[in-house]
This record gives C-alpha cells, structure tokens and sequence, in this order.
C-alpha cells in the first residue's frame, strides 16, 4: 500500500493505548514500532526496515524528505507495521529488535547505503528473484525474493521478545491484522529462527552479569567451546514430527559460541539423520537452553543431561538468561 499519512487505514494503528490506573484515572503509553517499505529506483525495487521511538505516524511522514525526488519515485510503499509496549529502559524494544533484525539481514541479504535529498545514508536491501550465494538458506526456489526478505523479517519478530502488541500487514488495498500469526509462530518458525531468539527485557540485565564475570570464571561455570563440543558434537536425539506425529532422529553436528553486544551464548547445530526436507538436511541451529528445555524437546531429560555431564553447567546458563 502506498504510505498516505491521511487515510485511516493507515494512520489508526499510531494511536497511543490508554489504560486505567486503580483509581479510574486514564492515562496513554506510548509505543515503539518497526516498519518495511519498499521503493523503486533504477528501475529496481529496494526494502527498507526501519523503526520509531515515537508512537505517531510522524516517522513515517518524515520518510519523505529522505527519499529521491521525481514523479516516478514519489511514492513508497509500506508492507508491514508492528507496535510494541512502552519500555521501562531508556531505549525502546524497536530499537533492540530491529538492530537484531539488520544483524542478520546484512548477512543474508545484499544490502546498499543510498543518499537521498539530505545526503544522509540510508540502508536498503535487495533481495534476489533466485537462489544466491547470500540468500543460502531458501528451500523453495519458487520463493519471490521478496517473500523470501518478508518471511526473515517475521521470522525474527516472532521469536524475539517482547512480541508485538499489534502487527499489521499492508496489501495494495487492505490492512490485515497479523498479530496472532507473529504473537504465536510455528514449529518450524521456531526451528529456523530460534538462533536468533532474544527475550530484550532481560539484555540489561545479563549484560551486568556478564561484565562482572571473569573468563576463567565462567569456562568453569558454563563451560568452554571444547567441554560443549567434546559432548554433544556427533550426540543423536530423537522429536516428533509436527504433522506426521512421527518420531524423527537429529544428530549434532557443531557447537560454536556466540559472543554478542548484549548476550553471549552457545549455538547448537543439528540436522536429521538420514533422509527428510531439504530444510532438515540443511539443518537447524538452537541456543543451549532452548535445545535442553525438556518442554519442547522431551527426549533431553534430567537423568539425559547428568549422564552427558552437561546437567549443571546447563543449569547455568539457564539461570543467566532468566528472569529472577
């Protein structure tokens, strides 16, 4: 839909929430939202992601005076919206994801700094028709590009946290509400995106813990990257199959640790034994945590972790990345 700061489809999802306190007193939170637009210029069409700490739609109007000038260029179109709560930080929970966001795209995506009108860079991606060396992960090859762009950027929304209070998806005519699709993704969005899984009301927090902890100190706590892949490289695991309810066998296949800006962890990566789906053969990557939750994974039981010698330093790692 082409971004029309007067029409109501698009402006009434920018209306700060009002809330009752417990003495009937009404008062307004406002929110932070990530946006995706796209533009065409020479004669190709470029996606943008981007964000507000401001709950108006003034972000949005402001795009303009960014974007290139002429009739054929006047317009941008706007493809999805997503508002999330007032943040008790100083920095909104936009603002956090949607740096998680532009982490990975940048890595899966060929991405371009363009100068409009202002001569101020702005990053724009591009994204293939057809299979590409940086869009490595694609398994239908019927995929457009851009729905190929759009399933990361949901996919990534979906497991962060907090999750949207309201997403929204904008077709040429029509607003649509998403936010159950997003509030509560699939196995398999869960399975292809989980490595970049970040609960954000806790990244204050842990990166305080983190600081104070020494090295040495926490390869004895939660062990280095030798102890994980001494015991878990080459370790079978068995799941059910979502639609088929079929036992599957996965095997481990790489550990490798992952040192962020606000969160350190262990990535786990595993692919099924045998034959399956492209996407299985591929492989599947899961923080530690996630990985042992017996919840979602049954066949990690306790006595499984004890007898591996895994069981107190997952312990660990999951008390580092909980809420107290």
């Amino acid at each position: 839909m082409n971004f029309n700061a007067g029409s109501r489809l698009m402006s009434d999802p920018f209306q700060n929430y009002l809330e009752d306190d417990e003495f009937g007193n009404t008062f307004t939170k406002r929110k932070s939202y990530i946006y995706v637009i796209s533009k065409v210029f020479d004669n190709k069409r470029y996606y943008k992601v981007g964000m507000s700490t401001k709950s108006d739609i003034s972000r949005m109007r402001d795009a303009n005076t960014y974007l290139i000038p002429g009739q054929e260029n006047y317009a941008y179109q706007v493809h999805y919206l997503f508002f999330f709560e007032e943040s008790p930080f100083k920095t909104s929970f936009a603002q956090y994801i949607e740096k998680e966001i532009h982490a990975v795209l940048r890595h899966e995506f060929d991405s371009y700094s363009i100068r409009f009108l202002t001569n101020n860079p702005s990053e724009w991606y591009l994204p293939q028709k057809s299979n590409s060396s940086n869009n490595r992960r694609r398994t239908r090859r019927s995929q457009s590009g851009e729905d190929w762009f759009f399933g990361y950027v949901l996919g990534l929304i979906a497991v962060n946290q907090p999750k949207p209070r309201e997403a929204y998806q904008f077709t040429k005519a029509n607003r649509k509400d998403i936010t159950k699709q997003v509030q509560n993704p699939t196995k398999q969005i869960l399975r292809q995106y989980n490595q970049h899984k970040r609960d954000w009301r806790d990244v204050m927090k842990i990166v305080k813990i983190e600081k104070k902890l020494k090295k040495s100190e926490r390869d004895e706590r939660l062990g280095d990257v030798h102890f994980w892949r001494d015991k878990l490289i080459g370790l079978e695991f068995v799941d059910k199959d979502d639609k088929t309810r079929k036992n599957k066998t996965w095997v481990i296949t790489e550990v490798e640790y992952e040192s962020g800006k606000y969160i350190n962890t262990y990535i786990v990566g595993y692919k099924i034994k045998g034959r399956g789906s492209v996407q299985d053969m591929k492989g599947y990557e899961s923080q530690i945590v996630e990985l042992f939750d017996k919840e979602k994974y049954p066949w990690f039981t306790t006595a499984r972790l004890k007898k591996l010698g895994v069981y107190d330093k997952y312990l660990e790692w999951k008390k580092k990345q909980e809420i107290d």
